[in-house]
């Protein structure tokens, strides 16, 4: 039975003996009583309705009179799921319109529009043509062994739930592989650049028996628990053993098979797919946080692409060297420290002080374009932090610092446990936006690189190769799946704006086999970093970086468009005039010159793409975006 929060009646005055008066009259609950209580409720719901979801989001449910459900892995019924899922947005939007906005305090009129916008979203795409499982980049097989390497036991009864929840992943997998089957059939089915990359990511998880992750990190944490005497070690590293070899590996060969065979149901881009361009909009605008139109995403990223792009001509032509130096630092926890202990002296709030793990990944529990992941602490407890470190993907010191600030601190890490101080409803951890996210630790990651670890001139060199890299897989992203671009069209821009045309390939199968996970990436980096130079630009002098920076984190995860007016605003309570990116137009694509000189760009070696970031966070979420 669940518990919700009851709203507290008040009695009136004492009524005098034999007056007509009621007895006793009740309080109305405020507006802002009624949304906290609709966020606990949605909050709760949301953690009794799956297991999984609830294991990694809190350590002690107990304590917000959580009851603990079936230890599954999920629910296997796909078309049920989204229907109730769709419902349940109905219901929580209904409840939301029954809300005044303008009588509630302004951190609950943060809260709201974010309930309004997640709600909204998934009431509008909680349809099972789009949960797609096998995707390169929603793999189930790699979301299993991530999630069942880095399953945390805090009692001894966890152990025995983590078999449970093992014991029904094989049914899992051959859910959701018929429902892939009926998707392919319906003609909704990713391309095949995705499904040769999916593929590989399950065959490299089945070629491991005795050695698979799932056996050996079970046995690593059983062997090393105080929680279980030798006998039930034994029995229970026996049982997964039994499990992964006898009942999940089939399951995963069944589904690489399957799948192989569906080679002729692989379609080109979602313009291929019904309503496939609307899904590729709701769900891009869903994920990076804007309402803006796909053009519009594009020309602001055009603009910041050449901005760079011209700045980093100059640079090279100025030191061709620039940006090569290696930084001296080669141990996570030396780097992490640096970073940590540099926070107040470069412009980031006070944080609390937490514990921290970064160790190094079997690269055979992660797929190839993962570099590194931050695995997010349970909300109840973010004292005790973990970032694993796929240490074969990163070329350099350089690149293991940049991705270190990028997980730890001032990224992942840091805005994870700065958020969670505000003591915000849990609710607002669920309702999350990518573009957020990954763009805050994007742009942090490059603003460490003027930390005092390199000369300015190279830490400027990184940072603007950051930013046309992540920038251009963004742009490419949009300009394939949202207008139609091929990769002859990626190629003509690369020519216009001045850079090696021979780059286009690289981005234009990125583009194909991960559709739309690195648009929180590039178009975040782009919109903070764009935030901050106008800030700075309208404020001089009265820019404070520090204030700047608690603009951003104060109210959570939100949209980027709600945290660019919040800069707008605190601009100009500073007495500044914020220039935004809306009064700008200066798109290359509606253009048919560039600024810059084509001989002269030939200098960037931007052949070879650097290779792009994809942090992984395990946080649970009512629903989860699904890409091509």
């Amino acid at each position: 039975m669940k518990k919700k929060k009851i709203a507290a009646y008040v009695l009136s005055a004492v009524c005098a003996l034999g007056s007509v008066t009621p007895l006793c009259t009740l309080a109305e609950e405020s507006d802002d009583d009624q949304l906290e209580d609709l966020m606990t409720s949605e909050f709760v719901d949301t953690m009794e309705d799956d297991y999984m979801t609830l294991h990694f989001t809190l350590k002690d449910p107990s304590a917000l009179n959580i009851e603990v459900p079936e230890p599954t892995f999920g629910n296997t019924d796909f078309r049920g799921e989204a229907e109730k899922a769709k419902s349940d947005a109905e219901k929580v939007l209904k409840e939301l319109d029954d809300i005044d906005r303008d009588s509630l305090t302004e951190e609950h009129q943060y809260d709201y529009d974010v309930m309004v916008d997640s709600y909204t979203y998934q009431k509008n795409w909680s349809d099972t043509d789009w949960e797609w499982m096998f995707t390169a980049d929603n793999n189930l097989v790699n979301s299993i062994t991530t999630n069942m390497t880095e399953f945390q036991f805090y009692d001894k009864q966890d152990f025995y739930d983590y078999v449970s929840v093992l014991d029904t992943v094989d049914d899992y997998v051959n859910a959701a592989l018929e429902l892939t089957k009926e998707q392919a059939d319906n003609g909704c089915f990713m391309n095949a650049a995705s499904l040769e990359e999916s593929l590989s990511e399950i065959r490299n998880f089945t070629d491991k028996t005795d050695d698979n992750p799932l056996i050996v990190d079970f046995r690593d944490d059983a062997d090393a628990s105080s929680f279980l005497s030798e006998e039930e070690k034994g029995t229970l590293e026996n049982q997964v053993n039994d499990i992964v070899i006898n009942d999940i590996i089939p399951a995963c060969k069944t589904a690489c098979d399957t799948l192989s065979a569906m080679k002729d149901k692989c379609v080109d881009d979602f313009s291929d797919i019904e309503n496939g361009l609307a899904y590729y909009t709701a769900a891009e605008q869903h994920t990076v946080g804007s309402v803006k139109p796909l053009q519009d995403q594009f020309d602001e990223l055009d603009d910041f692409i050449q901005d760079k792009t011209a700045e980093y001509i100059s640079l090279l032509q100025k030191n061709p060297d620039a940006g090569s130096t290696e930084i001296s630092m080669s141990d996570p926890d030396q780097i992490l420290t640096y970073l940590s202990n540099s926070l107040n002296d470069y412009g980031f709030p006070d944080c609390p002080d937490v514990n921290y793990t970064a160790d190094y990944l079997d690269p055979s529990v992660v797929s190839g374009n993962v570099m590194a992941y931050y695995m997010s602490s349970p909300l109840d407890d973010y004292t005790d932090n973990v970032i694993r470190i796929n240490r074969n993907n990163i070329s350099d010191n350089t690149e293991f610092y940049n991705t270190l600030a990028h997980e730890g601190y001032p990224g992942h890490l840091y805005q994870h446990v700065y958020d969670l101080s505000k003591k915000h409803n849990y609710i607002r951890q669920l309702c999350g936006y990518l573009g957020y996210q990954e763009g805050w630790a994007e742009y942090v990651a490059n603003d460490a690189m003027e930390w005092g670890i390199m000369s300015d001139e190279d830490a400027r060199a990184v940072e603007l190769n950051n930013d046309i890299t992540y920038g251009l897989s963004a742009l490419t992203d949009i300009a394939v799946h949202g207008l139609g671009w091929k990769e002859k069209d990626v190629s003509s821009y690369l020519s216009r704006i001045g850079l090696n045309s021979e780059a286009a390939s690289s981005l234009y199968q990125t583009a194909m086999q991960y559709p739309i996970s690195y648009d929180s990436y590039g178009y975040g980096l782009c919109r903070f970093t764009v935030m901050r130079e106008n800030a700075e630009e309208a404020l001089g002098d009265r820019f404070d970086k520090t204030e700047f920076h608690e603009v951003i984190l104060d109210h959570s995860d939100r949209m980027l468009d709600t945290v660019e007016t919040d800069v707008e605003n605190w601009v100009k309570q500073k007495g500044g005039r914020y220039s935004s990116s809306d009064t700008k137009s200066s798109s290359a694509s509606n253009s048919s010159t560039s600024p810059l000189s084509r001989s002269a760009a030939f200098g960037i070696g931007m052949t070879a793409l650097v290779v792009v970031v994809i942090a992984f966070i395990v946080r649970a979420r009512n629903r989860k975006n699904s890409a091509l």
